[in-house]
């Protein structure tokens, strides 16, 4: 079975750039830990200048286990009232993606 990595991005100003990695560490793993099919999750961040774009990229089991988490809306993104309030904008959809089985150094 391929499991699935999905992908959402917001924008933060400079000004309140820890807030939402404050808000990923504090709330986002421990509330995703308790889905079943949940494998885990990384925040990437990328300095856009006067903004911090962030990805947040998850790993599930299957798109069933996507679903159970984000109900028949699999394509729309989670987005609780204290991620918004740490974000200037953000990405409203979601992107899947397969993994394809890779390669390199354990």
């Amino acid at each position: 079975m391929t499991s699935i990595f999905r992908q959402w991005s917001g924008i933060a100003t400079s000004a309140n750039v820890d807030a939402y990695p404050k808000h990923f560490e504090e709330n986002v793993g421990q509330e995703l830990e308790g889905y079943s099919g949940f494998i885990g999750a990384n925040l990437i961040a990328r300095d856009l200048g006067e903004t911090i774009e962030y990805t947040m990229i998850s790993h599930w089991k299957s798109m069933d286990a996507i679903e159970d988490f984000a109900c028949a809306n699999d394509e729309h993104a989670v987005v609780k009232p204290d991620a918004r309030a740490a974000l200037q904008s953000f990405d409203s959809l979601v992107t899947h993606y397969q993994v394809i089985p890779s390669f390199g150094p354990s």
